[in-house]
């Protein structure tokens, strides 16, 4: 998928990150927001009842 090049689009992502970063603050090498997480599989087996 292609980056955006619209400028309000832009803009709104920046203003995001930005009011991210100032709340919870920067943590470099990590992303701002959704954080890398585990990818699991199992079964679900029902009980009866």
């Amino acid at each position: 998928m292609p980056l955006p090049s619209d400028e309000q689009i832009l803009a709104t992502s920046r203003g995001l990150i930005d009011q991210l970063k100032a709340l919870f603050g920067k943590h470099p090498g990590f992303r701002p927001a959704h954080a890398k997480g585990h990818l699991l599989t199992g079964t679900f087996t029902p009980t009866p009842s």
